[in-house]
């Protein structure tokens, strides 16, 4: 009976530095935000401020940028939720336009397609892949904002006359 239980023990043990170990290796991404049935995860959120710290060459650490990205990502969500319901489409080859577009631009401002690779950790595959949904949920709302834009109108009477000088 006492060697059922020493046998118990040792097992439990290396269990629970199985389960410890496979913790640690696992990196677990945390939800920082829900809007509406969409989560904005942790990485999520790195990999956006990552972006626009890149593209206008900012401290990607900067609390200030994390939070406007936090922001945007949350009002991004809201009209996302708004193209679904009003059914805006966009098309593969626009999705593909766009991404080229915007990956050669981080090219040029990496210096090269091997910084760029680098800074992100990844093969330049690998980012268009991992991009490539997320450039297509920004076309959407970059549709819908048009045309909630375009339909507004303002007349003569809601423009402030010119101060005189």
């Amino acid at each position: 009976m006492k060697r059922f239980n020493v046998y118990r023990y040792i097992t439990g043990i290396l269990t629970a530095l199985a389960i410890h170990t496979a913790t640690a290796q696992t990196r677990i991404d945390r939800i920082v935000a829900v809007v509406d049935k969409e989560i904005i995860t942790e990485s999520e959120l790195v990999e956006r401020t990552t972006l626009v710290a890149l593209q206008n060459r900012l401290n990607p650490a900067d609390e200030m940028l994390r939070r406007q990205m936090l922001d945007a990502l949350i009002a991004e969500k809201l009209v996302l939720a708004q193209a679904i319901i009003d059914s805006v489409v966009v098309t593969d080859d626009e999705v593909t336009r766009e991404l080229d577009q915007q990956v050669d631009n981080l090219v040029r401002r990496a210096g090269s397609q091997e910084r760029l690779e680098q800074i992100y950790g990844m093969p330049l595959s690998r980012i268009k892949r991992e991009s490539r949904e997320i450039m297509r949920k920004q076309m959407l709302v970059a549709r819908v904002r048009q045309a909630k834009e375009g339909a507004v109108q303002i007349s003569r009477r809601e423009v402030p006359a010119p101060s005189p000088v």
